[in-house]
């Protein structure tokens, strides 16, 4: 496995990242690693949601929105606004 390195951590949230760390009985690496999986997990979810929605409306549509966003496009943009 690779190895990460996080710098310029505010100093707020490794305090709250230890207390969860605690919390769950693990590193701060274990629980900085879940947190990660965690949400790379829930973007896959969303990300093959916006999928299923655009081949439907691409179904549904025929050839009206060839030229539309590609899911991954709307997941990023999704992101941005956040």
């Amino acid at each position: 496995m690779a190895d990460l390195t996080l710098k310029d951590i505010p100093e707020d949230i490794l305090e709250l990242l230890r207390k969860k760390a605690a919390l769950e009985d693990k590193s701060l690496s274990e629980e900085t690693l879940d947190i990660v999986i965690k949400d790379l997990q829930s973007m896959r979810k969303r990300v093959e949601r916006f999928q299923a929605i655009f081949e439907k409306i691409e179904q549904m549509s025929g050839d009206r929105f060839r030229d539309a966003p590609s899911p991954e496009d709307l997941v990023g943009e999704d992101r941005e606004i956040r």
